[in-house]
């Protein structure tokens, strides 16, 4: 099982590969946005609760029992939701062609705002 540490270092790996593809595959730079958060929240996970997640459901458990223990903000949770849907939305949805939500810009932003609100929330 992956510790913090690997977690934090897959989240970075992740941010950066979201960077790289900014304005060519928006579908690819949501679900790595997305996947950059659950690596922050299973460095977490790990840290606070000893808990490694196999599944969307038992990180998702796993949230809630931060959550009740001050470790993880409604803020947070909120900001991984929507980079989860987002990503949801371009992977099964197919819904990033055309949609203003996923241009450019808009996937910068999401960045800035859900990513940023996820890691500052969890600290």
């Amino acid at each position: 099982m992956p510790g913090a540490r690997e977690h934090h270092d897959q989240a970075w790996h992740n941010l950066a590969f979201a960077r790289s593809t900014s304005g060519t595959d928006p579908d690819w730079r949501a679900t790595a946005l997305f996947y950059a958060a659950v690596h922050h929240v299973d460095a977490a996970l790990d840290r606070h609760l000893d808990s490694h997640p196999t599944d969307h459901k038992q990180r998702r458990d796993g949230m809630a029992e931060l959550k009740e223990r001050g470790v993880l903000t409604r803020d947070a949770y909120t900001a991984y939701r929507t980079l989860e849907t987002r990503s949801r939305d371009a992977r099964y949805n197919c819904t990033w062609r055309g949609n203003a939500s996923f241009a450019p810009a808009a996937l910068s932003a999401l960045e800035q705002s859900e990513l940023t609100r996820v890691v500052s929330g969890l600290l």
